[in-house]
């Protein structure tokens, strides 16, 4: 099922009390010219230009939680100008497109607006790049948050990015110049040199040091938090259909403690032996490394073929050789 890519709710970490720069305006933030150096949109899979003063922000969603990886989405915020800020939040799918570019925007708005009527305006179109802005239904003006327009991006391997622009209910109080700001970046939006490596292949997790031999269409997403890593191994597929995955926490606080369960089947992780412990979708198992830690590896896939695959480039895991 396609989550809602553009809700809100979104607003709880996407706009940070910041200290607010005094303005003689209350529209100086649409008066702020663009930067001419334009900014790395999710490790350069995009460009796109920003008010200056713009900054590139991290998302760490819980305080216990990992930082998110740059890979998975960029938070670019501009500078709080009187209250007004602009926030523009990009998210890989991590989806095929269908091959469609018109289908793929309405699946994408349905799965978001259900019952309003689908609508969509192209904002660039040349050979392996394609941007449409969704006319979006009016937006609640009292929200901490205020989506003013939501962009799609087809790149040239096929990929789909979503982009969410959102403003303070301060900036909304000039509507009209919201839009116009909105529409100034987004004809700043450019490929950038970046594609996903989706080939099949043996990948390196750099940060964990071990090397695991991952199948066709799947991407690594790693992520540090304070104590710990993980990694979140994910297949690209097209966009109405289901996305398997794989996690690889390491780590002393993995949230389970291992009790077998469900269905359970022995298998080996890093030449030891373990028990999965399967139920519905999911299949885990729990081992410990060498150095006290744990690593905690959770597949949820809707097809068994997909949770076979998974277990099996799970058991590829080696430390990585020099």
């Amino acid at each position: 099922m396609l989550k809602k890519f553009f809700s809100v709710l979104l607003a709880l970490f996407l706009l940070l009390p910041g200290q607010a720069v005094s303005a003689q305006e209350a529209d100086s933030l649409f008066n702020r010219a663009l930067r001419q150096e334009p900014y790395s949109v999710l490790d350069g899979r995009l460009t796109i230009r920003m008010p200056t003063g713009t900054e590139d922000a991290a998302i760490q969603r819980d305080i216990m939680g990992p930082m998110s990886s740059s890979a998975r989405e960029t938070r670019l915020m501009s500078e709080n100008i009187g209250g007004a800020e602009l926030v523009v939040y990009a998210q890989e799918m991590f989806r095929y497109s269908t091959g469609d570019f018109v289908k793929d925007l309405e699946l994408i708005f349905s799965s978001n607006w259900q019952d309003a009527e689908f609508g969509y305006e192209l904002a660039c179109s040349e050979p392996g790049f394609s941007a449409a802005k969704l006319k979006i239904p009016a937006t609640d003006p009292q929200g901490e948050a205020i989506l003013v327009s939501a962009v799609v991006v087809r790149t040239a391997d096929n990929g789909l990015i979503m982009l969410s622009f959102l403003v303070t209910p301060e900036a909304y109080r000039s509507p009209n110049q919201c839009r116009a700001l909105c529409d100034r970046v987004i004809a700043t939006l450019k490929p950038g040199e970046r594609m996903l490596n989706t080939a099949a292949r043996r990948e390196t997790l750099d940060g964990a040091g071990y090397q695991i031999s991952l199948d066709k269409d799947y991407v690594v997403i790693e992520q540090f938090g304070v104590d710990f890593l993980v990694y979140y191994i994910e297949k690209v597929t097209p966009l109405d259909t289901s996305a398997p995955s794989m996690g690889i926490y390491l780590g002393f606080h993995p949230s389970t403690d291992g009790k077998p369960y469900g269905t359970q089947s022995k298998g080996t992780i890093l030449g030891k032996s373990v028990v999965w412990s399967a139920s519905n979708n999911r299949v885990e198992t729990l081992t410990r490394l060498k150095d006290g830690s744990m690593m905690h590896i959770f597949i949820t896939a809707d097809d068994q073929a997909d949770r076979a695959a998974l277990k099996k480039m799970a058991q590829s895991l080696q430390v990585k050789t020099k």
